[in-house]
């Protein structure tokens, strides 16, 4: 059977620079699938904890929107990273070869780093809709219905390419050398399956996270204008509440989110472009880029315990400064996740403080005139 595959099926052995390379990628990939599978286990017992121990202060996993696509992209991490357990057969072996655990690693990869693309886009879709156009959405059947239909495509396309273009003379998936992907053969495919979400997916989310942050900061102006011009007003305006400086803040890490993935993404694209087109690539760069793209899973890992604490029932404690309601309307309480078992307030948890101020209309006794009357002056 191996006569009859192309010379590509059978690289060369590895040197000990490369097999050192392959090594450092194949501990990106574990450490990310270590820390994703972490973030997973600390779920798992939030949720097991409200299970067993139901009382009133124990706190829903899945409160919002934003819960339903973060555990879509840790799902996404894990399909990632679980394919460098194939590496170390490699490493075995001295070489990646054609065969099923070729075709197996080539399908996770194909199906894991597009779907945490799509993800990462949808979640930030989610946060201008919510922040931007003030729109409250109650009905999980949304971030379900996206979610569903991400992973089916990936699914289906995977399946299809398989059943259409896989075969022993030309096979889809080969080694690239160092690793199985998409054959040099199908470059459509390599663009409809990962190329062209990887792009699309960079380019939205920086216009994206961008627009959010000048817009943010744009209401921290009119914020202070707010306090410099209407002092007189009785009801704190949401601004104070949550801190003046607050929503600056928000508004830098609004730009960690792209300028991450850029970074994560970036390399591996290019250096795959490149020699998709013939372009010779010396191994220490193909392995860094790849070290970088496999370290994903611990940057979104650490990016939701440090900047989204509120998802997923990441929070320690409900009583927290800014979840206290202290019984004026429009406080960051009333737009985060609900923070107990018994209270569903149905609006989104990110980010807590730019949303406090912009979804603070749909709060219980808001005065919409006094406040946008105060914003425009």
């Amino acid at each position: 059977m191996s006569d009859a595959l192309p010379a590509e099926c059978f690289p060369p052995l590895m040197s000990r620079g490369e097999r050192a390379g392959l090594i450092c990628t194949v501990v990106a990939r574990l450490t990310s699938l270590v820390v994703v599978l972490a973030v997973v286990c600390r779920i798992l017992y939030r949720a097991a904890d409200n299970f067993l121990h139901p009382s009133w202060h124990c706190r829903r996993i899945f409160t919002s929107h934003m819960d339903v696509y973060m555990t879509s992209l840790l799902l996404a991490h894990t399909v990632q990273a679980s394919t460098g357990t194939y590496s170390i057969l490699w490493l075995r072996r001295g070489s990646a070869t054609c065969g099923h655990p070729c075709n197996a690693q080539g399908l996770i990869e194909t199906i894991g780093d597009p779907a945490a693309a799509l993800t990462t886009l949808a979640i930030a879709l989610h946060i201008i809709i919510t922040v931007m156009c003030r729109r409250r959405f109650t009905s999980f059947w949304i971030p379900i219905s996206v979610v569903c239909a991400i992973w089916t495509y990936f699914l289906v396309h995977a399946g299809i390419s398989m059943s259409l273009h896989h075969s022993q003379t030309r096979p889809l998936f080969t080694p690239t050398p160092y690793w199985c992907w998409i054959s040099a053969w199908y470059p459509r495919e390599r663009l409809t399956a990962a190329y062209m979400w990887y792009w699309m997916t960079a380019a939205c989310t920086s216009v994206i996270y961008i627009v959010l942050f000048f817009y943010i900061r744009s209401v921290d102006v009119a914020s202070k204008r707010f306090w410099t011009w209407g002092r007189e007003q009785k009801r704190s305006h949401p601004v104070e509440r949550t801190g003046r400086n607050l929503l600056s803040t928000q508004s830098k890490k609004m730009l960690i989110y792209p300028a991450v993935y850029v970074a994560v993404i970036l390399p591996q694209s290019l250096i795959r472009w490149m020699t998709s087109g013939g372009v010779t690539v010396a191994p220490f760069w193909v392995f860094l880029a790849q070290c970088i793209f496999s370290l994903g899973g611990v940057c979104d890992a650490l990016l939701l315990i440090f900047t989204r604490p509120r998802v997923l029932g990441f929070a320690p404690s409900q009583h927290t400064d800014d979840d206290k309601d202290d019984g004026s309307p429009g406080i960051v309480a009333n737009v985060g996740v609900s923070t107990n078992c018994d209270w569903n307030h149905g609006l989104e948890s990110m980010p807590h403080s730019a949303t406090a101020l912009t979804l603070d209309a749909q709060s219980p006794g808001y005065n919409d005139s006094e406040a946008t009357g105060s914003l425009k002056a």
